[in-house]
């Protein structure tokens, strides 16, 4: 009785150490250890590879380094088709800002007039 006692005490005091389920206490090596062979393959491996998308919009320019472009506004201008600094460079400034004003009111044409000349500076170097 005491020995059982003493089992359950040790469990309870040492819960975060593996243990065997017949009936010592010692810690399991094998559980900790995985055999030889049952490594998965890294062709195998569960963690998804990246679409084929992601390789084509790392080529696109960090909109958010322009100042008062922020994540949300570089997705706006991503779904008016603006990815890059020479598309904002390129673009009108009185469509752009009526494009993006339809998700957000308060845009005006002199801060979307900033970005593109900043875009300008930027392509051009």
């Amino acid at each position: 009785m005491f020995q059982e006692m003493f089992r359950q005490w040790w469990r309870l005091m040492f819960w975060w150490l593996p243990h065997n389920d017949a009936g010592t206490d010692s810690v399991v090596s094998d559980r900790v250890r995985p055999e030889p062979g049952s490594q998965p393959s890294p062709e195998d491996s569960s963690v998804p590879k990246p679409p084929p998308a992601a390789e084509a919009t790392s080529a696109q320019d960090d909109l958010t380094s322009i100042k008062g472009i922020g994540e949300a506004m570089e997705k706006k201008l991503n779904a008016a088709g603006v990815s890059s600094f020479s598309e904002l460079a390129a673009a009108d400034a009185d469509d752009l800002t009526a494009t993006l004003k339809k998700s957000q009111p308060v845009l005006s044409a002199a801060k979307v007039q900033g970005w593109i000349d900043e875009a300008r500076q930027r392509s051009a170097h």
